[in-house]
């Protein structure tokens, strides 16, 4: 499976303009409970912000991978927004982020979430992707965008059989 595969037009929002890390999360929380009926969105909010408490997913050159773990999920969810100016998001090198990549996983999956995390951190290094993202103007230029992107997710080590 590709990364590209984990992301639908509904979870690429291009140039919002929120303007703070708490309404951000708090954005990208309500868009998971209403695209995927799981949980609530407070539940959703409470484990990003609990996450970052623990220290920033800002980690630099304008990005941050907020993440968390969702009892009542039942697999990947990605999003990924743009922002029209750069927010303060506490960023290891103290520089506004103006792009996001959401994770979350079901709560059991912990090595998924962190091979997920790998990947998606791998992808953000590519600085011609995130200038080509900081150009796109829609939704589905930004969509289109992603799908063009070809990294393998790491594969699930299948159980020998007995």
């Amino acid at each position: 499976m590709e990364l590209h595969t984990l992301f639908t037009l509904e979870q690429t929002r291009c140039q919002l303009p929120l303007q703070s890390k708490k309404k951000t999360l708090e954005v990208m929380s309500e868009m998971v409970a209403t695209q995927y009926q799981t949980g609530d969105s407070h539940t959703i909010f409470d484990a990003l912000f609990e996450r970052e408490r623990l220290g920033t997913t800002g980690f630099g050159n304008g990005v941050a991978i907020p993440h968390g773990r969702i009892a009542d999920l039942l697999q990947p969810v990605v999003l990924l927004f743009s922002l029209q100016k750069g927010i303060d998001f506490d960023a290891i090198d103290n520089q506004p982020v103006d792009i996001l990549i959401m994770l979350l996983v079901p709560d059991a999956a912990a090595d998924e979430h962190v091979s997920l995390l790998a990947t998606i951190a791998e992808l953000l290094r590519n600085q011609t992707f995130l200038n080509d993202i900081r150009a796109c103007r829609s939704d589905r230029e930004l969509f289109e965008l992603v799908q063009q992107q070809t990294i393998a997710l790491p594969q699930r080590a299948e159980a020998a059989p007995t």
